[in-house]
Protein backbone atom coordinates (compact mmCIF):
# COMPACT_ATOMS: atom_id res chain seq x y z
CA UNK A 1 0.00 0.00 0.00
CA UNK A 2 2.82 2.40 0.87
CA UNK A 3 4.55 1.66 -2.43
CA UNK A 4 1.40 2.45 -4.40
CA UNK A 5 0.95 5.74 -2.55
CA UNK A 6 4.61 6.65 -3.12
CA UNK A 7 4.40 5.91 -6.85
CA UNK A 8 1.20 7.93 -7.21
CA UNK A 9 2.75 10.83 -5.30
CA UNK A 10 5.80 10.86 -7.56
CA UNK A 11 3.70 10.67 -10.71
CA UNK A 12 1.41 13.52 -9.62
CA UNK A 13 4.27 15.77 -8.55
CA UNK A 14 6.10 15.22 -11.84
CA UNK A 15 2.97 16.12 -13.81
CA UNK A 16 2.50 19.38 -11.90
CA UNK A 17 6.19 20.28 -12.00
CA UNK A 18 6.39 19.77 -15.74
CA UNK A 19 3.91 22.56 -16.49
CA UNK A 20 6.52 25.25 -15.72
CA UNK A 21 9.03 26.11 -18.42
CA UNK A 22 11.56 28.86 -19.18
CA UNK A 23 12.18 31.09 -22.18
CA UNK A 24 13.99 34.29 -23.14
CA UNK A 25 11.86 36.98 -24.74
CA UNK A 26 11.86 40.62 -25.82
CA UNK A 27 8.89 42.57 -24.42
CA UNK A 28 6.43 43.81 -27.02
CA UNK A 29 3.38 45.14 -25.12
CA UNK A 30 2.16 45.55 -21.57
CA UNK A 31 -1.59 46.02 -21.14
CA UNK A 32 -4.03 46.12 -18.24
CA UNK A 33 -7.32 44.35 -18.87
CA UNK A 34 -10.02 43.61 -16.32
CA UNK A 35 -7.63 44.30 -13.44
CA UNK A 36 -4.98 41.90 -14.77
CA UNK A 37 -1.64 42.81 -16.30
CA UNK A 38 -0.94 41.01 -19.56
CA UNK A 39 2.42 40.97 -21.33
CA UNK A 40 3.18 40.02 -24.91
CA UNK A 41 6.59 39.25 -26.34
CA UNK A 42 7.99 39.65 -29.86
CA UNK A 43 8.87 35.95 -30.05
CA UNK A 44 5.45 34.72 -28.88
CA UNK A 45 1.89 35.47 -29.94
CA UNK A 46 0.48 34.60 -26.51
CA UNK A 47 -0.28 37.10 -23.74
CA UNK A 48 1.18 36.11 -20.37
CA UNK A 49 -0.24 37.09 -16.96
CA UNK A 50 2.19 39.03 -14.76
CA UNK A 51 1.93 39.90 -11.09
CA UNK A 52 3.40 43.09 -9.61
CA UNK A 53 6.86 41.65 -8.89
CA UNK A 54 7.37 40.27 -12.39
CA UNK A 55 5.88 43.40 -13.95
CA UNK A 56 8.64 45.54 -12.38
CA UNK A 57 11.28 43.29 -13.97
CA UNK A 58 9.52 43.42 -17.34
CA UNK A 59 9.17 47.22 -17.23
CA UNK A 60 12.85 47.59 -16.32
CA UNK A 61 13.85 45.49 -19.33
CA UNK A 62 11.96 47.83 -21.68
CA UNK A 63 14.01 50.82 -20.49
CA UNK A 64 17.21 49.23 -21.78
CA UNK A 65 15.64 47.19 -24.59
CA UNK A 66 16.90 43.94 -23.05
CA UNK A 67 15.48 40.45 -23.05
CA UNK A 68 13.95 38.80 -20.03
CA UNK A 69 14.14 35.19 -18.99
CA UNK A 70 10.80 34.10 -17.62
CA UNK A 71 9.60 30.95 -15.95
CA UNK A 72 5.94 30.47 -16.72
CA UNK A 73 3.18 27.92 -16.42
CA UNK A 74 2.44 26.89 -19.99
CA UNK A 75 -1.04 25.71 -19.03
CA UNK A 76 -2.18 29.05 -17.54
CA UNK A 77 0.43 31.38 -19.12
CA UNK A 78 1.12 32.87 -15.71
CA UNK A 79 4.64 34.25 -15.26
CA UNK A 80 6.26 32.71 -12.18
CA UNK A 81 9.60 34.55 -12.25
CA UNK A 82 11.45 37.11 -14.35
CA UNK A 83 15.13 37.97 -14.76
CA UNK A 84 16.75 40.47 -17.12
CA UNK A 85 19.40 38.85 -19.34
CA UNK A 86 22.25 40.32 -21.37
Amino acid sequence: MHKVFLILSILCSSVFASSVTSAEYTVSKIINKDGKTLVSFIESATFYKANEKELKCIQESTKNNRKVKIDYDYKTYEIKSCKIVE
